[in-house]
């Protein structure tokens, strides 16, 4: 499965199945309980798309660098206040543009009740084993423009 972002999750996680155009394949994507979050590569631009998003809670998506330069600010861009539920196809607009392969972490956050996202005082939202529900993806020029997901 070339060109598709890694899953990682210690957790009791789920990878959902999808019907791709006629195919059937496996989507990297993270269910613990009620939450979810599923994310695939996806062309270099000012915004990134969450294919699906599930909370408890209300939270944030959080996409975040997955290498954090020293003194750099460790995210990229979050949602508005997400309310319970399931939330497909959202747009996250980032501070920049992504680049070519580069690597990104899209990372469910709960709200601490100000409807606003603040990485000081919002908190990942964790498994039974405190590991943040998270989903690893990249931007590659390669990068199909669209998928036909269907939930």
């Amino acid at each position: 499965m070339n060109g598709f972002p890694l899953l990682f999750a210690a957790a009791l996680f789920t990878a959902g199945w999808f019907i791709l155009k006629g195919q059937t394949i496996t989507f990297p994507g993270v269910q613990v309980g009620k939450n979810a979050l599923l994310v695939v590569d996806q062309r270099p631009g000012l915004a990134t798309r969450v294919e699906l998003a599930a909370l408890d809670r209300p939270g944030f998506v959080v996409i975040q660098y997955a290498i954090v330069r020293p003194g750099a600010r460790s995210y990229a861009g979050a949602t508005p206040l997400l309310e319970v539920g399931e939330h497909q196809g959202i747009e996250i607009v980032l501070s920049s543009p992504t680049k070519d392969g580069e690597g990104y972490v899209a990372v469910l956050y709960a709200d601490d009740g100000d409807e606003r996202f603040d990485p000081l005082l919002d908190t990942p939202i964790t498994d039974v084993w405190k590991n943040p529900i998270a989903a690893l993806f990249h931007t590659l020029d390669s990068a199909k423009d669209s998928w036909d997901i269907r939930f």
